[in-house]
């Protein structure tokens, strides 16, 4: 039941979590950054502190009460933000997801909220108590403060680089395996045209229902009044495939084995009005409805199934309920939107009646609900409709999970290159800055442009390739021991899309090793030397 329930979406939950997940680590791994910059630059006032008698316990309480504010206020607004999206999710899509309704700030979210802002604000603190160091505080009183410039550590500085693109790496490949699996499944051949379908349910509008043997005669005469229309090209008494979700159990006669399919109960119109093919044997016929014969057609995954060949299938017997039925014929499989692979599936036949139906239009026509509400109420004034809609539509509905995963990945993937570019860019133009001496001294002596540029890159390059092994490394290590839940998503064809994040990472860390360096190589050495125009 609970894998009915989910639908096999674990494999999509766990990826969006590891998103999450990601996005905040790599916000915190940027926001070290600049508390790191921040503490470097604070590191005399602090040690004037110190002078006037401030102990060390006091200095760190000082940076921590300074760092709990900040989040605390960026708690707040983050809380509003989330406010307004489940505003917005509650308003648009409250009959597309289940459950949507429940989406709330609660008592839990406030306290996780708290907790995680009092730990990162603790985090913070540490790391820039530990970047300013007692010893860093007595060498600055004991200088003049002339030609020397507090530097956050290139030991710092490589670790922040490499867990930048590690995480970047891990996020964007992530959000390209979802996005790449949600393009699939939405482009998947349905096996027949559901522009042309639809699907229509009516009920009888009484008190004192008479029965249905009172009422199929009438059923039968709908249907025919709406073959006469013009748009109209058949009729089937019939529910739609995209219901399905209840499996029963069918037997084998000859080999007692038992199978669980879906089934649908169908008339000798249904393949035609579905446009699925009979691939082998015959279909239902206008007696095998009337007579209702034991007869029944199963699809090619159940063929598949039974494991025979060729003419071994048909004639087959099949125990289903208290009924032994013959298979007549095998069709092809409908690929129904809700199921990556086909299931097994087993077709018998109805009693040719119903409050149900399919309808197939001619090719570019169209049937309006006020047509059809004329035609029930000629057929009989009591039959009123319930149910109107294209299978088009019904498809949309049923696929929106994997528009929504396709649109949020998206998302994620263009959020996770913006922040890793702005990571990447602040921590590689604050240590390009620190280097703007000996940047000009290279260029005072005749190095090229390029010269330079290559320097910073040699510089940075073993760092961004560590986090480029890393996050191989722990991809490798999540596919392993959650292959079951991406074995959906993870083969050996998203080879090339994994090169193209590699690629996209690449690009990313060369501009932002760039970019920063525009300001000093494209002006005269003089201006890097001494540090302004």
């Amino acid at each position: 039941m609970h894998d009915e329930l989910t639908l096999n979406s674990q494999g999509t939950i766990l990826l969006l979590f590891l998103g999450a997940l990601g996005l905040l680590i790599i916000a915190v791994v940027n926001i070290t950054n600049l508390f790191l910059a921040r503490a470097v630059a604070q590191q005399r006032s602090l040690a004037i502190h110190a002078f006037l008698g401030a102990t060390k316990q006091q200095l760190r309480v000082n940076i921590f009460i300074e760092i709990i504010l900040l989040m605390f206020l960026a708690m707040f607004v983050a809380l509003l933000v989330a406010q307004l999206g489940f505003n917005i999710v509650h308003y648009y899509f409250v009959d597309n997801l289940p459950r949507i309704n429940e989406l709330e700030l609660g008592a839990f979210t406030l306290a996780a909220a708290l907790l995680i802002s009092i730990f990162l604000a603790y985090i913070f603190a540490i790391l820039s108590a530990h970047a300013i160091g007692d010893k860093g505080l007595n060498s600055l009183l004991q200088q003049s403060g002339k030609g020397s410039t507090a530097q956050v550590s290139k030991r710092s500085q490589r670790w922040l680089i490499s867990s930048q693109v590690t995480i970047a790496m891990i996020l964007i490949f992530a959000n390209a395996l979802l996005l790449n699996d949600s393009l699939k499944q939405l482009k998947r051949e349905r096996g027949f045209n559901p522009e042309q379908l639809l699907r229509v349910e009516f009920s009888i509008a009484t008190l004192d229902l008479l029965g249905w043997n009172t009422y199929a005669p009438k059923a039968k005469l709908l249907a025919q009044k709406l073959i006469e229309l013009p748009q109209i090209n058949e009729v089937s008494f019939a529910r739609t495939p995209l219901d399905d979700r209840l499996k029963y159990p069918v037997i084998d006669v000859n080999t007692q084995q038992k199978y669980y399919s879906l089934f649908r109960n169908v008339d000798h119109h249904y393949f035609n009005v579905m446009q699925q093919r009979i691939l082998q044997g015959d279909g239902l016929t206008k007696s095998d409805i009337d007579e209702q014969t034991p007869v029944l057609l199963i699809n090619q995954s159940f063929a598949d199934l039974l494991g025979v060949d060729g003419e071994g299938i048909i004639g087959r017997k099949l125990l289903f309920g208290s009924q032994q039925s013959t298979i007549i014929g095998v069709v092809d499989n409908l690929v129904l939107p809700n199921y990556r692979e086909t299931p097994p599936r087993v077709y018998i036949s109805n009693f040719g009646t119903a409050t149900f139906l399919l309808v197939k239009l001619e090719e570019n026509q169209q049937l309006t609900r006020e047509e059809l509400i004329n035609v029930l109420s000629k057929t009989d004034s009591q039959f009123v409709l319930s149910q109107f809609e294209t299978i088009a539509d019904s498809i949309k509905s049923a696929v929106f999970g994997y528009t929504l995963t396709m649109n949020i990945t998206l998302l994620l993937a263009l959020l996770t290159l913006f922040i890793a570019g702005v990571g990447l860019y602040g921590i590689l133009s604050y240590s390009t800055q620190m280097r703007r001496f000996e940047i000009g001294t290279h260029l005072a002596i005749g190095a090229k442009r390029r010269d330079i540029v290559k320097l910073i890159i040699k510089d940075n390059i073993s760092a961004i390739l560590i986090g480029v092994f890393s996050s191989i490394m722990i991809l490798l290590t999540l596919s392993l021991f959650f292959s079951e839940q991406l074995n959906n998503y993870v083969n050996w064809q998203l080879l090339p899309l994994f090169l193209l994040t590699l690629s996209l990472i690449s690009s990313i860390s060369f501009a932002a090793c760039y970019l920063p360096l525009r300001q000093y190589i494209n002006k005269p050495a003089v201006f890097s030397l001494r540090g302004g125009e």
